[in-house]
C-alpha cells in the first residue's frame, strides 16, 4: 500500500483559497479524509510525490509506522509518538468521552497512555483531585469504568476533592504522578506461563502522601484494601533471557567454586 502526498486547495467563508497536505493511498480516501474535516468547498487536489526530504515521513517508515489509509501531518507526528512510546493500545471509548467532554484536544490516533497523560494535565483543582481518587479506585477495585462522570460513585469521588482541595501537601505529591501512572500501583510479579515467579517490578508508587490518602479514604467507604499486587505474564523472548541469566549465575557458580577451593588448599 503505497502512501502519496496530496495538496487539497479549498476555499473558506472568506472566498479565499487555503491549501492543507493530506496523506493517503489514492485521491479518493484525501478527499474523503477532507470532508471529515468540514472541508466542502475543494477547488482541485494535487498529487505529489513524497520526496526524500520528507524526514517526518521517513522517521516514521524507519520507526515501522503502519500507516492507514488516508492521515494528516498532525495524524502522522501522533503516529510517531505512539510508535516511540510504545502507545499501541486503543483509548477505551468511555475514556475518549470523558476526554472530550473535558475538552481536551486529540486526534483519532492517540494511543491510551498519551490520551491518559493529556486528560490528567487539563483536569484542575477538584475534578483533577476526584480523577486521581477515582483512578485509584478502579485499580484496587478492578473496576473497569473509564468514564467519572457516569461513574456510580463519581459523588463520592468528588466528596475526597472538596475536602482535599486545600491540602497542600496532598496536591504537591499528587502532581508528581503523570495520566499514565494512573492504571497501577504498587508491585508487579512478573511469572511465567506456568504461574512460576521470574521477576518483580514496581510500577506508579504506593508511598506517597496522596497514594495513602485515598487509599485510607477507599478503605473507609467501600471496604476496598488499601494495596494490592498483580500477576503479569511476561513475553516468551523475556522468559527465555531471563532463564539464561539464572542458568549463566549458576555456571559462573560452578566455575569459580573449583577455583576457590583450590586457592584455599594452597593457603593452608
Amino acid at each position: 500500500m503505497k502512501v502519496k502526498s496530496f495538496n487539497i486547495i479549498f476555499k473558506k467563508e472568506t472566498k479565499r483559497e487555503k491549501k492543507i497536505c493530506l496523506y493517503a493511498i489514492s485521491s479518493e480516501k484525501a478527499i474523503a479524509l477532507a470532508r471529515e474535516m468540514d472541508i466542502n468547498d475543494i477547488v482541485r487536489i494535487e498529487e505529489k510525490q513524497i520526496q526524500p526530504d520528507d524526514r517526518r515521513f521517513a522517521y516514521a517508515k524507519d520507526l515501522g509506522v503502519s500507516f492507514p489509509e488516508s492521515f494528516t501531518i498532525e495524524d502522522l507526528s501522533t503516529l510517531i509518538e505512539n510508535k516511540k512510546n510504545d502507545d499501541s493500545d486503543i483509548p477505551d471509548l468511555g475514556l475518549i468521552t470523558f476526554a472530550k467532554n473535558k475538552n481536551v484536544i486529540f486526534n483519532k490516533y492517540i494511543g491510551d497512555k498519551t490520551l491518559r497523560t493529556l486528560i490528567f494535565k487539563k483536569l484542575e483543582n477538584e475534578d483533577q483531585i476526584a480523577y486521581f481518587a477515582f483512578s485509584i479506585y478502579k485499580w484496587l477495585s478492578d473496576d473497569k469504568h473509564t468514564n467519572l462522570e457516569t461513574h456510580r460513585y463519581k459523588e463520592k469521588f468528588y466528596e475526597f476533592a472538596k475536602v482535599n482541595i486545600t491540602d497542600e501537601q496532598f496536591l504537591k505529591s499528587m502532581k508528581k504522578y503523570i495520566g499514565d501512572d494512573l492504571t497501577q500501583f504498587g508491585v508487579v510479579n512478573y511469572v511465567d506461563n506456568d504461574g512460576d515467579l521470574l521477576d518483580r517490578g514496581s510500577v506508579s508508587s504506593i508511598n506517597t502522601i496522596a497514594y495513602k490518602k485515598v487509599a485510607e479514604y477507599l478503605h473507609n467507604e467501600f471496604g476496598i484494601m488499601k494495596t494490592k499486587s498483580i500477576k503479569q505474564k511476561l513475553e516468551s523472548q523475556y522468559v527465555q533471557q531471563t532463564k539464561n541469566k539464572g542458568c549463566l549465575v549458576f555456571f559462573l557458580v560452578g566455575l569459580f567454586i573449583p577455583v576457590i577451593v583450590m586457592l584455599a588448599k594452597l593457603t593452608l
